[in-house]
């Protein structure tokens, strides 16, 4: 049985040189997501690929585990972040106030200086 180049083909997996390449579809199947979610992936380089012909892709097995853990990471980091468990970066430790104020004088209470013009002799 020869295999084609293409992209749909069976569920198994093309071995060359003793490693399995699992095409798009497979892998798409295999995680249960679209398969365009998967190119997105190897686009965005989180998922490394070998080319066959001008758009065959294919992933090495070792290559799927490495994404798969890297992405069970991910996913406990957000679950912990979700929870709480995690610490944002951005209010885990105190800063120091970024103002400059050196003023010694309190606050005025307008109203007060009304009433002292109001009690005051006319002309004064």
């Amino acid at each position: 049985m020869t295999e084609s180049c293409g992209e749909n083909e069976s569920d198994t997996p093309r071995t060359v040189a003793g490693e399995r390449l699992y095409s798009v579809e497979q892998i798409a199947s295999m995680y249960r997501i679209d398969r365009s979610t998967v190119t997105h992936h190897m686009d965005k380089g989180d998922l490394p690929y070998m080319l066959f012909g001008r758009r065959t892709r294919r992933c090495s097995e070792a290559d799927l585990r490495a994404f798969e853990q890297a992405l069970r990471v991910l996913a406990e980091r957000e679950r912990e972040q979700k929870n709480g468990g995690g610490t944002c970066r951005s209010t885990s430790h105190r800063a120091r106030n970024s103002g400059t104020s050196t003023s010694s004088s309190g606050a005025v209470v307008f109203t007060d200086l009304l009433r002292q013009r109001a009690k005051r002799p006319p002309g004064r």
